[in-house]
């Protein structure tokens, strides 16, 4: 059967006979299922409370320059919100081989895109 491409964005493309994530290859035979899952990120949750705390901090000295220090409290929260980010999703392989990591995106609908393309990718094989 010749490989016919089902699915392809960016660095993704996943056809009949594989997935193929950046520089990573997945042959479809040898997926035995896969899984989404959903990760919080550390950091954006570590940033975000040292933030809360540099806000409350300069509400207690407002007279003395604690408003630069909400400020940057601010400024840790929205970095954490805007750019870090606090949740990941995560598409996994499971495979006689173990468990593999294949894509991660903070785009929870691109990654149920990529499941169900892979998915149906695998039907198409049989």
């Amino acid at each position: 059967m010749a490989e016919k491409i089902i699915y392809q964005n960016g660095d993704v493309s996943i056809s009949n006979s594989k997935a193929v994530f950046g520089g990573n290859s997945y042959f479809m035979k040898n997926i035995a299922s896969i899984r989404v899952v959903g990760a919080s990120s550390g950091l954006a949750w570590l940033l975000a409370i040292i933030g809360g705390i540099m806000g409350l901090a300069a509400l207690n000295d407002l007279k003395h320059g604690g408003w630069l220090l909400g400020l940057i409290g601010a400024g840790l929260i929205y970095v954490a919100y805007k750019y870090v980010g606090f949740a990941r999703w995560i598409v996994h392989f499971d495979t006689s081989s173990g468990s593999v990591t294949a894509y991660k995106s903070k785009n929870k609908q691109l990654i149920f895109e990529i499941k169900a393309k892979i998915e149906e990718a695998m039907t198409v094989t049989e």
